[in-house]
């Protein structure tokens, strides 16, 4: 779902039922997980590639649209601009004056 983005995380396990991924381990090695791939590895250890099985492929699938279905409403452009130090422009707040009887 993320195309073409660099981000750092830890994981102990990373699945690509589509496209590619390219993972450095803790040993600095490179491995480039490609479709219905799966790369696992252990804390200060080299990863491990394998083929995912039909299982392992049908359970990301489901899981992933799940995760599409969880997020539909959420609007990442004005999360984005809302997140401290991420504001591509500035965030406008109203504020409702207090109105006294």
């Amino acid at each position: 779902m993320i195309r073409g983005t660099q981000f750092k995380v830890s994981a102990s396990a990373v699945s690509a039922v589509e496209g590619r991924v390219d993972f450095l381990d803790a040993k600095q090695l490179a491995t480039v997980v490609e479709t219905e791939m799966k790369l696992t590895a252990k804390k200060g250890g080299a990863a491990k590639l394998a083929d995912m099985s039909d299982a392992e492929q049908t359970e990301v699938r489901q899981i992933v649209e799940q995760t599409k279905q969880a997020t539909a409403d959420i609007a990442l452009n004005r999360f984005a601009n809302t997140v401290d130090g991420y504001a591509s422009k500035p965030n406008y707040i109203v504020i409702q004056p207090l109105i006294w009887n």
